[in-house]
């Protein structure tokens, strides 16, 4: 899930799985930055570099505005963590795809990821049965039951 910040112009990935919030540099001043001691790790457990912090004031149209110290990190995307929708009570509602203000009320659509079709993975990069399974990509779709 997505949103885009109107302050900042970041499209932020909603992560219920990052303890913390990210961002990625975005200056020259930024990038160049000595990386910090604090070390992150991806969940495929790869070290993922630090820069320091940055305190950003967001705007996610839900008539209130947030201010958070968000990491600088080697990452793709801006990253809202579960750190950030908890202090700021924010639920994320996936069956009606909305991110729900649970101080006003309000609620906001975010936009889906393409890619998002319901599959499930356990398999380990590493495991020698991948090749196989991935030419039967039907054995790891799931599948909703309906009752």
């Amino acid at each position: 899930m997505f949103l885009v910040d109107k302050s900042t112009g970041f499209r932020f990935l909603i992560d219920t799985g990052a303890e913390i919030s990210v961002i990625p540099p975005r200056t020259t001043q930024e990038r160049n930055c000595t990386a910090s001691k604090l070390k992150l790790f991806a969940a495929n457990g790869t070290t993922i570099s630090t820069f320091g912090e940055k305190l950003l004031t967001l705007d996610l149209n839900l008539r209130r505005v947030f201010r958070w110290p968000f990491i600088i990190a080697s990452v793709s995307h801006p990253i809202i963590g579960a750190d950030f929708l908890k202090t700021c009570g924010l639920l994320v509602d996936i069956k009606n795809n909305c991110l729900v203000d649970t101080s006003t009320g309000r609620k906001i659509s975010v936009q889906t990821m393409a890619s998002s079709k319901g599959n499930i993975s356990l398999l380990a990069e590493d495991s020698p049965y991948k090749e196989l399974l991935m030419e039967f990509p039907k054995l790891l779709e799931w599948k909703q039951r309906l009752k």
